[in-house]
């Protein structure tokens, strides 16, 4: 983001914790506990990234920046909760 001559740069990217996960019935991934380990019939598989990270560069930052900052990090949240409660982040209650 830039404002006439500040800048902020934010990332959002997962982490790089692997999760072991498994096929279930209906198709989707379900995180494997350690004593699921070990089905032979289990579709398993590893996937990269647990948490969501969401940070920006160090330093300060700038007082005309701040208020933008908080509405970009309140659209990115209100987006993966919306994501997880409907399957989409173009989703909402109405739909």
């Amino acid at each position: 983001m830039r404002g006439p001559e500040e800048s902020l740069d934010l990332f959002v990217c997962m982490d790089e914790e692997v999760v072991k996960v498994e096929k279930s019935m209906g198709g989707l991934g379900v995180e494997v506990t350690e004593n699921q380990e070990d089905n032979p019939f289990a579709q398993n598989f590893d996937i990269v990234g647990k948490n969501l990270i969401i940070r920006r560069r160090e330093g300060p930052l700038p007082e005309s920046l701040r208020e933008l900052a908080g509405q970009v990090l309140q659209a990115v949240s209100k987006a993966v909760n919306t994501y997880y409660a409907f399957g989409s982040v173009y989703s909402d209650d109405a739909t």
